[in-house]
């Protein structure tokens, strides 16, 4: 069942609401400060699916602000981006990975703006779906705490930083279920060459 504020339908003019309704991956709009104004069921369904407890449900709620949602260190590249959609008109087409602990998936996500720079109608779509290809590493947390007692997320790609022997960065399943409560987030050197140059 979507949810939708008043105030944002007419802006949802053009757009088949029942179609996104309907639609298997999360399709929400933002006003353009950020603040949910329409989500449909894949919203919570995908939310549900990937371990949100009940909580999700409860604070994300329309009014809400999406930016809150994001890991700093990527808030102002969405930020960035979704303001340059809203002053030039254009979609933005942005490729992103979300992968669960046993599954890569890479989604494409298309931000169309909406009439008078009100907002942002932002629809996902499944890309890729397969199991991963990375060999899982054993979580040893001291293998990965770097000189201030922190483990390194990648808030991209969800990789942690090993810090010895040897930089490299691994993916461990059981962080991506449940991160550690020491974790920090920052991009590995393979996202940010790739999304962030």
């Amino acid at each position: 069942m979507r949810s939708v504020d008043p105030n944002f339908l007419p802006y949802l003019a053009g757009f088949d609401l029942d179609h996104l309704d309907a639609h298997d991956n999360p399709a929400y709009g933002i006003w353009a400060d950020g603040r949910l104004a329409f989500f449909n069921q894949a919203w919570f369904e995908f939310a549900r699916r990937n371990g949100a407890d009940a909580g999700f449900r409860a604070h994300w709620t329309l009014g809400a602000n999406l930016y809150d949602a994001l890991p700093e260190v990527l808030r102002e590249h969405y930020r960035k981006h979704y303001e340059a959609a809203l002053a030039s008109g254009e979609p933005w087409l942005h490729t992103y990975e979300c992968s669960s602990p046993s599954i890569y998936r890479q989604f494409q996500q298309i931000s169309y703006p909406l009439p008078e720079r009100a907002g942002l109608l932002i629809v996902n779509a499944l890309r890729t779906s397969q199991p991963h290809s990375a060999e899982p590493k054993t979580p040893d947390s001291h293998a990965y705490l770097n000189e201030h007692g922190l483990i390194q997320q990648c808030a991209y790609c969800r990789r942690v930083r090993r810090q010895a022997p040897g930089e490299s960065w691994d993916w461990v399943p059981e962080w991506v279920s449940e991160s550690p409560p020491n974790t920090s987030h920052g991009i590995c050197p393979p996202c940010a060459g790739h999304h962030f140059a």
